[in-house]
């Protein structure tokens, strides 16, 4: 068996009592890593001993808020991304979201026809956005509401656009 560890994590000159009694191998490495912050993992006759990351753990939390256009209108179905992960959710009709992340991510806000916005979460459990439209991708045209309609079984759904007054 092989045990791989770094030595600025373990102090390997250590002396430890381990005791008489008849132990296995988990027991005996439990005893040996106690008061270290370091947990080990056994793999096909390897043991690789690491640091562990309860600080990270400690620091996961849960981001809430609203998400608006410039009218203070909410945004239904906007992306919120945790950068860097596949972590995400979109926001609901009224424009809320709900996303568990680490405290120091960066949150990217975006949706089709505005400016993406990305903010340093910074331990804040509530995150506010108000995301601009974006007149550059959409010819000058801005798509403003979307309506929905029940008819029969389907549903309709129609979104209001302005023109520019370049068009």
């Amino acid at each position: 068996m092989s045990v791989d560890y770094d030595e600025s994590v373990l102090n390997i000159h250590k002396k430890i009592e381990l005791g008489t009694g008849n132990k296995n191998l988990d027991e005996t490495l439990n005893q040996i890593l106690q008061g270290t912050n370091c947990s080990y993992v056994i793999k096909n006759n390897h043991i690789v001993i690491s640091a562990e990351n309860k600080k990270q753990e400690k620091e996961s939390l849960v981001v809430t808020g609203t998400i608006t256009d410039e009218h203070g209108e909410p945004i239904i179905g906007a992306n919120v991304m945790e950068r860097g992960t596949t972590n995400g959710c979109i926001s609901d009709i009224d424009g809320n979201y709900s996303l568990s992340v680490k405290g120091n991510s960066v949150l990217l806000f975006s949706y089709i026809g505005y400016i993406s916005k990305e903010i340093a979460v910074n331990n804040q459990k509530m995150i506010n956005v108000r995301l601009m439209e974006d007149t550059q991708k959409t010819g000058g045209s801005g798509c403003r509401r979307l309506w929905c309609s029940e008819k029969g079984k389907s549903y309709r759904c129609c979104f209001c656009c302005e023109r520019g007054r370049d068009d």
